[in-house]
């Protein structure tokens, strides 16, 4: 919706980060923002053109993050004649980009990372989820169940505050 122009989200993110009311710098990490999941069919046309950086994502002093995927293996037994969205090594099906902005606005994601994948139904033609295609994470209700699949750019951006933790940690 913003086209990489200044929100007043985006631009406070920017305040905090470059430290311009209090003297105190910060590393901000924000998500790029997901394509909707009735569009990801659509890959990539839906992540290059018709849906961009998610507002705050357009600041220029925080690092956005996308996703791509290496994900690329599933049970074909399980799911006969469904293919791969996208191919691995590649942006994920979920993440938005900013290929549509015009200059002055900053070219975002600053970063991806994994994200996960997803694959074709073809029973109904659309994208869906495939565990093994995802992420795996602890569950917030471990006393329930341990484990859980998650992904898009969420995900990525978790990994990337990991990185950032453990590099500042150093």
């Amino acid at each position: 919706r913003d086209r990489g122009r200044p929100s007043s989200w985006s631009a406070r993110i920017d305040n905090l980060c470059s430290s311009y009311d209090d003297e105190q710098q910060r590393l901000i990490i924000v998500a790029a923002g997901n394509t909707p999941f009735e569009e990801r069919h659509n890959y990539p046309d839906s992540n290059m053109n018709d849906f961009g950086i998610h507002d705050p994502g357009q600041a220029w002093n925080s690092i956005t993050v996308g996703a791509y995927t290496d994900k690329g293996s599933f049970d074909a037994s399980e799911y006969p004649d469904w293919r791969l969205i996208a191919p691995p090594g590649d942006l994920s099906p979920c993440s938005s980009t900013s290929m549509t902005w015009q200059k002055p606005w900053p070219i975002k994601p600053d970063i991806v990372l994994e994200g996960g994948n997803m694959a074709i139904d073809p029973a109904t033609g659309n994208a869906d989820f495939v565990d093994s295609l995802q992420l795996l994470s602890t569950n917030f209700q471990h006393t329930i169940k341990l484990l859980v699949v998650t992904g898009d750019t969420s995900a990525s951006t978790a990994l990337a505050s990991r990185m950032a933790a453990t590099l500042m940690a150093h």
